[in-house]
């Protein structure tokens, strides 16, 4: 992962510019299409930008066991502010729980 391109995206987040972060981590994509982080922070600006049909298409190919905690709470969250709340729901029972 470039740093530079992660220091592009968190100065973009910061300065509420989702546009120019959904292109940073588009970017990263790119060059890694498998790469969870990269997949997770272009959905966190797609949600910003009120694109959820595709921050939830984002992160449905995160595969399971792959930080499902941030995958499934995202993907919960995302659901509710499209509406979608029996969707909401059933995702959010497979956020893993703390004991």
């Amino acid at each position: 992962m470039s740093h530079r391109h992660e220091t592009l995206f968190q100065a973009a987040v910061f300065e509420k510019d989702w546009g120019r972060a959904e292109q940073i981590a588009k970017e990263m994509l790119q060059i890694d299409p498998e790469n969870v982080l990269w997949k997770f922070n272009c959905a966190l600006a797609l949600l910003s930008l009120g694109k959820n049909q595709r921050a939830i298409s984002t992160l449905s190919g995160v595969p399971n066991g792959a930080d499902d905690l941030q995958k499934w709470t995202i993907l919960s969250f995302v659901y509710a502010q499209f509406g979608q709340y029996e969707l909401a729901q059933k995702t959010s029972v497979r956020i893993p729980r703390f004991q």
